[in-house]
């Protein structure tokens, strides 16, 4: 085990806490290196938030190394809930502390935890509050099977870092509510496109009189996976047929993506139809889906072909 200079521990362990927004890869980097300078076979990261009865949800946000919990792989779903009487009592047992507390004997720990963990009687224990901001807490706890693993300078080293543990976790709490707000745009625009292409696909004058044949014919082409080619001059409604096909299908609940090839620069046609990696070529700063990947288990209607 390395003894290492404080200053230098702190500037390595920041390093690599603040390497990813993925909080799961900057915790094994992290535990990677400390593992050499504090015992541990398992680092963790814990998020207690209010309930409003005075209880508390405690929820598995990072783990690393050997698995002691009966944690679910959803961070959404708490690990366990405490009444406000449990939580007293954890607080009785200096749980609450904000600087790193060693638990060796588990005979006197608070039993509402003891259900979450296995076998943990075997292990040595260190835990450390980190604030997070707008929640309860967040705890940091390492684990090594033996006991009395964990001495004074372990506390002191863990302790020194309790800052970018904090900066880190605060980033992750908001990295994820963007990506919860960015998965629920989607959702709610995938919903009112469908619900207007709905709209505009109904709308069909002459559905039941002069263009019933070409009714019959898109009820039959919409139970196929087979591509379907619509003919017609420009502004004869290919496009409203088009939808109107996608939403007869078994592919309504997907998106319908509409190409305009013929105002789609020859140069870029295969970048937009198919999409290119980052680097690809000049320009390419970031992943673009291509109109086909878009289009996955819905409808794309490649106008002006």
């Amino acid at each position: 085990m390395k003894s290492g200079n404080t200053e230098e521990f702190f500037r390595e362990v920041a390093l690599r806490i603040h390497s990813s927004l993925e909080i799961g890869e900057a915790i094994k980097a992290a535990f990677n290196y400390m593992r050499d300078f504090i015992p541990m076979d398992m680092m963790g990261l814990y998020l207690i938030a209010n309930v409003d009865d005075g209880g508390v949800k405690v929820f598995s946000v990072a783990r690393y190394g050997q698995r002691l919990l009966n944690e679910p792989d959803d961070i959404r779903k708490p690990i366990l809930w405490l009444s406000s009487k449990e939580v007293s009592e954890l607080e009785a047992f200096g749980m609450n502390q904000k600087k790193p507390i060693t638990i060796d004997n588990f005979g006197s720990f608070p039993t509402p935890l003891l259900k979450i963990f296995a076998n943990i009687e075997r292990y040595s224990m260190i835990k450390m509050e980190i604030g997070t901001g707008g929640y309860r807490s967040c705890s940091l706890v390492l684990t090594k099977e033996g006991k009395n693993v964990y001495q004074q300078h372990h506390v002191d080293l863990l302790f020194s870092v309790m800052e970018p543990f904090s900066i880190a976790m605060s980033n992750a709490i908001r990295y994820l509510e963007l990506l919860q707000l960015k998965e629920g745009l989607i959702d709610e625009n995938q919903v009112m496109k469908t619900d207007l292409e709905r709209v505009s696909g109904d709308l069909i004058v002459g559905a039941d009189f002069g263009l019933r044949r070409v009714m019959e014919m898109v009820k039959t082409v919409a139970r196929t996976s087979s591509p379907v080619l619509l003919l017609g001059e420009t502004g004869t409604g290919k496009e409203v047929i088009a939808k109107n096909i996608h939403q007869t299908s078994s592919r309504r609940d997907g998106p319908f993506v509409r190409v305009q090839c013929g105002a789609m620069p020859e140069s870029l046609l295969d970048s937009e139809l198919f999409g290119h990696e980052r680097g690809a070529f000049t320009g390419a700063v970031a992943v673009n889906k291509g109109r086909f990947e878009r289009a996955n288990n819905g409808t794309i209607f490649l106008d002006e072909i």
